[in-house]
Formats: C-alpha cells, sequence, structure tokens
C-alpha cells in the first residue's frame, strides 16, 4: 500500500502489521468510492453510445462530439459524418480506444436506423 506512506510508517512500530493492513484496505476502498463516483458520468456516456448509438452530451464534455447543429445525420448528412472525436477532451485512459468507441457507436446508430427502415418497409 502506498497511501500515505509516510503516515502509515510512522506509525507501524506502534500498530501491528494487520492494523496497517486494515487502514491501507480502508484507504483503497474510499479511494475506489471516489473513482467510481467520478467515472460513472464518463461510463454513461460511453455505455450509451455503444449499446445505444445515443449521444447525450448536454454539459459538453464528452470526447465525441456532433459534428454540426444538426440532427446527427437525420437532415441528409451522412452518418459517417455525425460526430466527431475532440482528441483535447479525450481521458488518457481512453486514447487508444476513442476511434473505437465512436466507431461503435456509429455502427450502431446505422444498424437501428436500417431496421427501423426495415419495419416501415414491411409494416407496408
Amino acid at each position: 500500500c502506498s497511501l500515505d506512506y509516510n503516515y502509515i510508517s510512522r506509525n507501524a512500530k506502534t500498530k501491528s502489521s494487520l492494523e496497517t493492513t486494515r487502514m491501507c484496505d480502508s484507504y483503497y476502498i474510499v479511494l475506489c468510492r471516489i473513482l467510481f463516483t467520478t467515472l460513472r458520468p464518463l461510463l454513461k456516456m460511453v455505455s450509451d453510445l455503444i449499446y445505444a448509438g445515443e449521444l447525450f452530451n448536454k454539459t459538453n464534455e464528452f470526447f465525441i462530439k456532433p459534428a454540426s447543429n444538426t440532427a446527427l445525420g437525420l437532415d441528409g448528412e451522412l452518418e459517417s459524418e455525425a460526430w466527431i472525436v475532440m482528441e483535447e477532451y479525450i481521458p488518457h485512459f481512453l486514447r487508444t480506444l476513442s476511434t473505437t468507441i465512436l466507431n461503435c457507436g456509429k455502427s450502431v446508430r446505422l444498424l437501428k436506423k436500417q431496421i427501423c427502415i426495415d419495419k416501415k418497409e414491411s409494416d407496408h
């Protein structure tokens, strides 16, 4: 455990190794909760994009943005040009996956659009 190593090493003389391990575990749990809480909005946006092909970016903080103010490919715009990756917003740990996330969202969106078209044609 490297969390607050100076504090732990100073107090390790007075505490047993089991107590020191428990302290490290409690720090780890707190840091994990903070990490997952702060990542929740990002993970929600990524999952909405790759599973539903939807982009909900009300705060304009996500690294994938609409290419224009049109309704993302619904006004005759090419689907492949509907979204763009904003390099300066990509979190470091997602840099290698940003294009894959974008392409996955585009593919899901295109499939959903085609399914709707096919369903309308079969209804008539």
